[in-house]
């Protein structure tokens, strides 16, 4: 049972390290497909080439943003802390689940902030013609980004909870 519990957070760390480099958002207007953004894109400074026709400047979207690079350092941090989850020492792994569970929910918190920064602050209004109606929708990588914080969420939750009853497997 402990390695069921510590799997289901190196699971979400695994699908969470991989959602950083699919697309997260897409940005469309009229039906039109403009552009879809990842995690990986942000953090790198990977310019959006098809901007250029619909803003007047393109900083914003050329600067890298080094503080997305923890949509990376988190899952990372999943999986090396529900490795160690399947230790035999009761206070230890509860503990560890603690982290994990501290380090899943602070993913949730950042993709909530990445999400909101992406979805009201991705284009200032003032630089789109007043005619476009730009459409963000969610990508595959948000979501299953997400779905990895949770599971690492669940994954120590479980451990804290039921660390004294869980049993080898």
């Amino acid at each position: 049972m402990r390695s069921i519990v510590a799997g289901i957070g190196g699971a979400g760390g695994a699908v969470a390290t991989v959602a950083f480099f699919l697309p997260w958002l897409s940005v469309s207007c009229d039906d039109m497909p403009l552009a879809e953004i990842s995690a990986y894109d942000r953090a790198s400074g990977i310019q959006v080439t098809e901007y250029r026709s619909i803003t007047t400047t393109d900083d914003e979207l050329v600067e890298p943003k080094p503080s997305y690079w923890a949509f990376l350092a988190l899952p990372i941090a999943l999986l090396a802390l529900t490795g160690a989850q399947s230790m035999p020492n009761v206070e230890k792994r509860r503990l560890l689940g603690a982290a994990t569970a501290a380090v899943g929910l602070m993913g949730i918190a950042l993709l909530t902030t990445f999400w909101l920064e992406q979805r009201f602050g991705l284009i200032p209004p003032e630089t789109v013609t007043p005619q476009l109606e730009l459409i963000i929708e969610t990508h595959i990588g948000g979501w299953l980004s997400l779905a990895g914080h949770g599971l690492g969420l669940l994954s120590g939750t479980l451990s804290v909870i039921l660390g004294p009853h869980l049993a080898a497997a």
